[in-house]
C-alpha cells in the first residue's frame, strides 16, 4: 500500500508540473527512490502505471534510480510534449 500512496503523490506532482507548462503529454518521469523507502522500482512502476492510466502521463516511462542518500521518493524531472513554439521539453524539480 505504501507504493500506491507514493505513486499517487508522484502522479499528482507530475500532472501539476505538466499543467504549468501546458503539456499535452508526459512521456518520461525520472525519480530517485530512497533505499530506506521500503519500496522497489518495479513495484513503484506498476503503481505509477495504474495511477497515470487515465491522465496525460499514461504510458510514460518511469526511470527509477535507488539512492542511498534519500529516505523516500524525489522527482528529478519530467519530459513532456506540448503545443506551441517548443514542442517538447524537460522540466527539473
Amino acid at each position: 500500500m505504501h507504493e500506491h500512496a507514493l505513486a499517487r503523490s508522484l502522479v499528482r506532482q507530475v500532472l501539476r508540473l505538466a499543467a504549468e507548462q501546458q503539456a499535452e503529454r508526459v512521456y518520461r518521469v525520472t525519480v530517485r527512490l530512497g533505499a530506506l523507502s521500503h519500496s522497489d522500482p518495479e513495484t513503484l512502476r506498476g503503481h505509477f502505471e495504474r495511477e497515470a492510466r487515465t491522465t496525460i502521463a499514461a504510458g510514460a516511462v518511469l526511470d527509477v534510480t535507488v539512492s542511498e542518500e534519500l529516505l523516500e521518493l524525489a522527482l528529478e524531472s519530467i519530459e513532456i510534449e506540448r503545443t506551441g513554439p517548443s514542442d517538447a521539453g524537460e522540466l527539473s524539480s
